[in-house]
């Protein structure tokens, strides 16, 4: 019998979610940003982007009470849900037990996506999840680490999280991680999610962010290019060579700059992801000469 067949046997948990958050003796956190997501529009629209087939195994961090793993585990092939939360978690192991495709993981999702090579997740290939607010930036920064490991990540996230994510060279919401994260996926914000849609009710809007892993070769030395992120979005109203002399020295500051071309005046938020790569291999050159 195949988990489709079984489904209608779990009732929606947005329908059961007061009596799922009394029954583990949960009380919603709003300093880990812990909102349940009450809208089946948005929850189906969350899964039709993941664009979900029975080849696919999916990674789901923060499963909660089951809102969005309910959701996945009728789509994709396998489901990894991830939850902290112990009673939550053998809640879930309960109401999903006769769900062959559905794997609950008791543990720190973010802990659990930093070690790739778990047995857990040699299988996977995408990840679908409703993040807790206050892991969202160090899942995005991992996920940007293993472009090669994720294809596609469809991820609910605070909608301001998500700005800056997509910002693109020039524009205002440009950070570190923008360019760590566009550096292999191409993103955008494919919905907007009010904070009705949750309950409790968030402070904060919500969107949906999609990331699908650029074609190509990816870009490697990323541990590299993201210390370089980080050294030129440090002081943002710094100049690029302002940052890069506090770091490597005004000497050297200025040879990379007039190698690559780049405007001493420009700011970090003003490059590319390919000036990042450039000036990273740079830099990189310039280091093991001066170790000779």
């Amino acid at each position: 019998m195949t988990c489709k067949s079984i489904r209608e046997v779990v009732p929606d948990p947005i329908s059961t979610l007061s009596e799922d958050l009394l029954a583990c003796d949960i009380q919603p956190n709003r300093l880990k940003g812990q909102n349940y997501l009450i809208s089946s529009r948005i929850r189906n629209r969350i899964v039709d982007l993941a664009e979900l087939t029975s080849n696919d195994a999916v990674l789901e961090i923060g499963a909660g009470t089951g809102i969005l793993t309910w959701a996945l585990a009728r789509e994709a092939g396998e489901v990894i849900a991830v939850e902290q939360e112990r009673r939550a978690a053998e809640r879930l192991g309960e109401k999903f037990s006769s769900w062959s495709n559905l794997r609950i993981v008791c543990g720190d999702g973010l802990e659990l996506l930093r070690r790739p090579n778990r047995e857990e997740l040699k299988r996977v290939d995408k990840i679908v999840s409703n993040l807790p607010y206050s892991i969202s930036s160090p899942v995005l920064m991992s996920l940007a680490e293993q472009a090669d490991k994720f294809f596609r990540c469809v991820l609910l996230l605070q909608k301001e999280v998500v700005e800056r994510v997509i910002a693109l060279p020039g524009t205002p919401n440009r950070c570190a991680l923008s360019v760590l994260v566009q550096m292999n996926y191409s993103t955008r914000l494919a919905s907007s999610v009010k904070a009705t849609h949750f309950r409790p009710v968030p402070s904060v809007n919500s969107a949906v962010l999609v990331m699908n892993r650029r074609s190509g070769e990816l870009a490697k030395q990323m541990d590299l290019i993201k210390q370089i992120a980080f050294i030129l979005f440090r002081h943002r109203r710094k100049t690029v060579f302002n940052n890069l002399k506090m770091e490597f020295g005004a000497d050297m500051a200025s040879s990379i700059l007039t190698e690559t071309g780049i405007p001493k005046e420009s700011r970090a938020q003003d490059l590319d992801e390919l000036s990042f790569i450039v000036l990273g291999n740079l830099i990189s050159r310039n280091r093991k000469a001066n170790a000779l």
